[in-house]
C-alpha cells in the first residue's frame, strides 16, 4: 500500500545507507526524493518551504532524467506543479478574505 511504499522510503536510508557510498549519483537522487516526500507531507507549510520545494522538485527531475532518459512519467511531471498547489493553500488558509 501507499503507507507501507512511505514507511519504507524513510527506513531504507538506516538499513542500507551506511553500505552505500555517499558519492554515488543514484542514491543521492534518492536522498533528493525523500527531501521532497518529506516537505510535501509536511503538516505546516510556509512560502520558505514552497520556494524550497520548488528548487528541490527542479533539480530532482533535472537529476532524475539525466540518470534515467526518457523515464519521466506523468506522475513524476506532476511534481512540478505540486509547489503551486501548495503555495494556493498557503495563500488561501495564511491569508483568508
Amino acid at each position: 500500500s501507499a503507507s507501507q511504499m512511505w514507511l519504507l522510503s524513510r527506513l531504507l536510508p538506516l538499513i542500507v545507507g551506511n553500505n552505500v557510498p555517499s558519492h554515488d549519483a543514484h542514491w543521492r537522487c534518492y536522498i533528493q526524493l525523500l527531501r521532497i516526500l518529506t516537505i510535501s507531507t509536511a503538516t505546516e507549510v510556509t512560502d520558505n518551504t514552497v520556494s524550497t520545494l520548488s528548487l528541490l522538485v527542479r533539480d530532482y527531475l533535472t537529476t532524475f532524467n539525466t540518470l534515467y532518459p526518457n523515464s519521466i512519467t506523468p506522475k513524476l511531471h506532476y511534481l512540478l506543479h505540486l509547489p503551486l498547489q501548495m503555495q494556493l493553500y498557503v495563500y488561501r488558509y495564511m491569508y483568508p478574505v
